[in-house]
């Protein structure tokens, strides 16, 4: 993978598909890498120009200064966009990746064509179910921002116990149950969860995903989603036992201008779970833009939830 040089951070990219049209630019998850999106280039690079993005502490690319932020991710991305000329980007963000694309919609109004936002939140208030807790509404949980000197002060502590499990023989094993519970449906598929759990393991940096996870729970960007006026897609996989559908629903509820697609089945990984269906609807999401001069916002489930108030 070529790389660039950001303010003295290495970060690792490639260009898949066309080299014309319209490009979009792909932000993968917290622990993830650009290799997550495997299953969106053989349907979209053939129309598209992808540009995958390492972003810092993840993947090849090397990590960020000691104290960041979602807004310093979001620097790094808008500094990538320019030094490779990326035009009137569509910026499809997944989990971290729509965290930080959340923040650059708002510090960069101007530079995008659309926004695609892929089982995402716009505050880090909110309590994993792991599919076995009840769903709590994100205004029912504390703000965790009051709690930062207690997260930061313990990070040295679970940075020790995420290196000793990692040295163990049964690592694998324990990453493969942290992917099954954290990333996927009910029911994944066994080939996804093995290749999600060696390509985890491949590129795994514990202190900057320490780093990154104390940046997420500074974030909180609800009270400004009004201000984003960009085409929007949002996608939830209906089954997400990280990030309940209820936030996809605040996302589309305070986006003037936005779409929403439930996946009926997928957990957080929609992309990976049910890639035909998830190409489907991007596809269609970019025609929509293409062919009319008025964007129409709409609501699709496969199956209704109940947005709790």
């Amino acid at each position: 993978m070529p790389v660039l040089n950001v303010h003295g951070i290495k970060i690792h990219y490639r260009w898949v598909g066309k080299t014309s049209g319209k490009q979009l630019v792909f932000v993968h998850g917290w622990a993830a890498s650009s290799e997550w999106w495997v299953r969106q280039v053989p349907a979209l690079s053939t129309e598209y120009r992808l540009l995958m993005v390492d972003l810092p502490g993840h993947g090849r690319s090397s990590c960020l200064p000691k104290h960041s932020s979602l807004n310093m991710l979001s620097a790094v991305l808008d500094a990538v966009i320019n030094m490779l000329g990326v035009e009137d980007p569509v910026l499809v963000g997944w989990s971290l990746g729509g965290m930080v694309s959340l923040q650059y919609a708002l510090d960069h109004p101007n530079n995008l064509s659309a926004l695609i936002l892929v089982d995402t939140s716009p505050t880090a208030r909110v309590m994993p179910s792991l599919g076995f807790l009840p769903s709590i509404p994100y205004h029912w949980i504390p703000d965790p921002r009051r709690f930062l000197p207690l997260v930061k002060s313990h990070t040295f502590f679970l940075e020790g116990l995420l290196v000793f499990i990692n040295k163990l023989n049964s690592r694998r094993g324990v990453a493969a149950l942290l992917v099954h519970l954290l990333a996927t449906g009910k029911k994944p598929d066994k080939n996804m969860v093995s290749w999600c759990t060696q390509v985890l393991l491949k590129d795994l940096n514990i202190k900057a995903l320490l780093q990154i996870m104390v940046a997420m729970v500074e974030f909180d960007v609800i009270n400004r989603l009004a201000e984003i006026t960009a085409p929007t897609l949002i996608i939830h996989g209906s089954k997400d036992r990280m990030l309940p559908v209820d936030l996809a629903l605040l996302l589309h509820q305070n986006i003037r201008n936005s779409n929403l697609q439930v996946i009926e089945d997928a957990g957080h990984c929609p992309h990976l779970e049910k890639p035909k269906e998830f190409n489907k609807t991007i596809i269609g999401f970019l025609n929509q833009l293409d062919t009319i001069s008025v964007f129409k916002p709409q609501l699709v489930f496969s199956t209704m939830p109940k947005l709790r108030k």
